[in-house]
């Protein structure tokens, strides 16, 4: 089923598994409906048409619109780039189910700077084993060509001794890191297991850390604390934490730029913490970017 919503571009919705979304500028019959409006598709739900066209010419891209997302959708799901609408392809998780993209756009900064899948999995907490967000871990082309340029990758290397993480986090290019809640939870939560491993990591790093460095760390750490949502965290919503060009980390929520940490330990130590073993944030994810470095390096990723 379909769910339409008229929201402001960086405003969130429950969207389910796949998400299709426009934010054209001008009505064209070859863009998604109008201006602002996201589509989401969700997996049961009825028709809901909470959008309303107000001339001759928003019915007419409405229609058009609502006629190919419902096509996508029925085809097996993708994501439709807001600026080209074209299907973006998903991978899907195989513990959860869960869908995300195979590339990122992030709207916060350059729009046609992007970012490819190097691999995915999912958190686990408990004896239980229950998943809480799926994780997938992307490279810019920068960070792709410099991979391909290693002269050998031992992927059991990587996953037992992280042999060449920092050749792949302390590189030129940038590493983003997406997580997606795979049910409802609240951004302290989050937001608190972001700062437990930091801390943990800065415990055995702070002996070699300058004055300078450190400052620079409690900086970043206090700005994270005052700019995390501090509300509600649907299933299906998602953050994306950047290391930058310029070794900081930027970490936006849905679409919106909410904080940009000046300081380059938090940037490196971030993204390690996703993909170094000791101890691991989740196995299966690491396995995943094991064998996308692996494609990457021979060029076939």
């Amino acid at each position: 089923m379909v769910l339409l919503q008229r929201i402001r571009p960086c405003q969130s919705i429950q969207p389910g598994r796949l998400i299709f979304w426009a934010a054209s500028r001008k009505l064209n019959p070859r863009m998604i409906a109008e201006p602002g409006l996201r589509i989401a598709a969700l997996h049961s739900s009825p028709l809901q048409l909470l959008a309303r066209p107000r001339s001759r010419s928003s019915l007419w891209a409405y229609g058009t619109g609502l006629l190919l997302v419902l096509s996508a959708a029925l085809a097996g799901g993708s994501v439709l780039n807001s600026e080209q609408a074209h299907p973006i392809p998903l991978r899907e998780d195989p513990v959860t189910h869960a869908r995300i993209p195979e590339s990122l756009r992030l709207p916060s900064r350059d729009p046609q700077q992007s970012f490819r899948l190097l691999g995915l999995g999912s958190r686990h907490v408990t004896f239980l084993q229950i998943p809480v967000y799926v994780i997938g871990v992307y490279i810019d082309s920068v960070t792709e060509h410099a991979i391909s340029t290693w002269k050998a990758f031992d992927a059991e290397a990587f996953l037992k001794h992280n042999v060449a993480l920092d050749h792949l986090v302390k590189g030129k290019g940038q590493i983003a890191i997406r997580i997606e809640p795979t049910r409802a939870t609240n951004g302290p939560h989050l937001r608190n297991g972001v700062e437990r491993f930091l801390k943990l990591q800065l415990a055995q790093d702070q002996a070699s850390l300058t004055e300078t460095e450190l400052q620079e760390i409690k900086a970043a750490m206090t700005e994270l604390r005052a700019n995390f949502p501090p509300g509600v965290v649907k299933a299906g919503q998602s953050f994306v934490f950047r290391k930058t060009t310029e070794n900081t980390l930027e970490m936006e929520f849905e679409g919106e730029l909410m904080v940009v940490m000046k300081s380059k330990w938090v940037a490196e130590t971030f993204i390690a913490a996703y993909l170094r073993a000791d101890p691991p944030i989740s196995e299966k994810t690491r396995v995943s970017v094991a064998d996308g470095l692996q494609k990457a390096q021979s060029g076939a990723l």
